[in-house]
């Protein structure tokens, strides 16, 4: 599943010419979901890595997400999870997003702490891929 979504990240990447820094985005996404994924024990991870690394697809390809989600061959629960923010992979989705964005709310601090170990090394393995593609 994780060879198929790098597949098709990079086929419809190198047809575009978007930023580099999108690519990155999707690649933090995909540590940020598969990381929490095994935190919470939600879904499966190397699944919720799918979700996060194909969130990124409509701005590669220019388009609504709804039709590029119809063109893959993807499993029900991770189109609802992109593209209606839907199920376990949808809640893994928004909780990576907010995280990126500083907008997630820790219960204790005990889970901030957790949550910003888990940014950083998912922050580390996106820039490490994306240097290793240069």
């Amino acid at each position: 599943e994780r060879i198929r979504a790098w597949a098709t990240l990079f086929a419809m990447a190198g047809s575009s010419e978007h930023p580099r820094e999108l690519i990155n985005i999707g690649l933090l996404r995909a540590s940020l979901c598969e990381r929490l994924s095994k935190m919470r024990n939600l879904g499966r991870p190397d699944t919720a890595y799918t979700v996060g690394l194909l969130s990124i697809l409509d701005g590669i390809l220019a388009m609504p997400m709804e039709e590029a989600l119809k063109e893959l061959p993807l499993p029900e629960s991770v189109k609802q999870g992109i593209g209606q923010r839907s199920g376990d992979y949808g809640a893994l989705l928004e909780q990576a997003i907010e995280l990126e964005t500083g907008r997630l709310v820790p219960q204790d601090t005990a889970e901030e702490e957790q949550l910003l170990d888990l940014f950083l090394e998912s922050g580390e393995a996106a820039f490490g891929i994306l240097r290793s593609l240069e």
